[in-house]
C-alpha cells in the first residue's frame, strides 16, 4: 500500500489559541499532523491530548515551530484547539492534515528528523534533503512564515495542498507535497513571500504501512521574525 495525503485545513481564528478542524475524510488508522508556528519568543503551543510532540525547534528573532502526530481512532473528535504558554504576541497559526497508508506502528521513525535554519534577510529557503524515498511515498513540506499576505511557490514536483494567511499575526502556515520523486529527494528552492528574516526548517520521514512505501515530510517555517 502506498501513503497518500487525504486532506488538510487550517486555522482561521485571530486568536491566542489555535482551533484545527479534522481533515473531511479522516477515518481509523490515518496519520494525523499539526505543524504549528509562533512569533512568541519563549512560548509554546500545548501537546494535545493523545498527541505526539514529533518536533520543537527555535530560530532566530523569536521563531518558534512545533510538529504533532497521532494516529486517528475510530472516534476523532471534530476539532482540537492548541493554546499558548509562557509569552504572548503575534497570533499562532497551524495546519493539520491526514494521510492514509502509514505504518500505523511506527509512522515517523526514530531518528528520522533533521533540522535546517537560517537568520539573514532572504527571498528563498531551501529545506533538508529527504533521503530513502522509494515509489509510492510523498515527500511534503509544512512551510510557515511570518508577515507575508503573498504565497510562496515551489517548483520541480512539488504542489500546494492548502495555504492559511493570519491578517492578525501577519503570518501563514503552507502545505506542499510530492508524490512523484523518489531517492534521495533534495529540498526545494521555495520563493518566499517576501524577504523574510528568518527561517527554520524541519526534515522527517514517516512510514508506510507493511507491503507499501514511507512518507517523507519537510517541515519548514520562515518569517520576517518568523515564527
Amino acid at each position: 500500500m502506498s501513503a497518500s495525503f487525504r486532506a488538510a485545513t487550517f486555522n482561521t481564528t485571530n486568536s491566542a489559541t489555535i482551533p484545527l478542524t479534522k481533515p473531511t475524510g479522516t477515518v481509523a488508522g490515518d496519520l494525523m499532523l499539526i505543524a504549528t508556528g509562533l512569533h512568541y519568543g519563549a512560548a509554546y503551543l500545548d501537546t494535545p491530548a493523545s498527541w505526539t510532540l514529533q518536533d520543537d525547534v527555535t530560530a532566530p528573532n523569536s521563531a518558534h515551530q512545533q510538529l504533532f502526530s497521532l494516529i486517528a481512532g475510530s472516534s476523532e473528535p471534530s476539532s482540537v484547539t492548541l493554546g499558548v504558554h509562557g509569552g504572548s504576541g503575534d497570533t499562532p497559526v497551524g495546519v493539520r492534515a491526514t494521510f492514509t497508508g502509514v505504518n500505523a506502528t511506527t509512522p515517523i521513525p526514530a531518528g528520522s528528523i533533521a533540522h535546517a535554519v537560517g537568520g539573514a534577510t532572504q527571498s528563498t529557503f531551501t529545506p533538508a534533503s529527504i533521503s530513502g524515498v522509494v515509489a509510492g511515498d510523498i515527500a511534503a513540506i509544512s512551510l510557515f512564515q511570518l508577515a507575508s499576505s503573498t504565497a510562496p511557490t515551489v517548483g520541480g514536483n512539488w504542489t500546494i495542498a492548502g495555504t492559511q494567511f493570519s491578517v492578525d499575526g501577519g503570518i501563514r502556515e503552507t502545505l506542499f507535497i510530492n508524490t512523484v520523486d523518489t531517492g534521495t529527494v533534495a529540498g526545494p528552492v521555495i520563493t518566499l513571500g517576501l524577504s523574510t528574516a528568518s527561517v527554520a526548517a524541519t526534515s522527517f520521514r514517516i512510514a508506510a504501512a507493511a507491503g507499501g512505501s514511507a512518507f517523507k515530510s519537510s517541515f519548514a517555517a520562515n518569517a520576517n521574525s518568523i515564527l
